[in-house]
């Protein structure tokens, strides 16, 4: 298993990370991801993260931070609950317009980039074996 955190900038998102952390190292699991959220801001202003001993700590034991992308709030709105994978298609209500298809493709792209760096961490799993 190679944990993913999704990382906003309350501080309850670095002291869950933390807490979260403890109970992974307890089973085995060293690495992990840090998505830093940038719908809720650049990563800069994600300060409390940024200048964390957590951060240094589980960066020095090989986890990757990476830029999750952030979608356009209001194309969130229109998806509503759908899932990512279908708010595209058409169900008879609520189309999306052509530009919010659009911003949702980029999205998509940019997120499966992002997230791609997950396929370079060594499958925990495969060293077992």
């Amino acid at each position: 298993m190679i944990p993913l955190w999704v990382l906003g900038r309350t501080p309850d998102s670095v002291v869950l990370l933390r807490e979260c952390d403890g109970v992974l190292q307890q089973c085995g699991i060293d690495r992990g991801v840090v998505a830093v959220n940038t719908f809720w801001g650049a990563a800069e202003q994600f300060r409390i993260w940024n200048g964390s001993e957590l951060r240094k700590k589980l960066l020095g034991r090989g986890w990757l931070e990476i830029l999750y992308p952030a979608l356009n709030d209001l194309v969130v709105y229109r998806i509503g609950r759908k899932a990512l994978g279908r708010a595209d298609q058409e169900d008879g209500k609520d189309r999306l317009g052509l530009g919010e298809k659009t911003a949702l493709a980029l999205y998509r792209r940019a997120a499966w980039t992002a997230l791609a760096v997950i396929e370079t961490l060594p499958h925990p799993e495969a060293a077992a074996s």
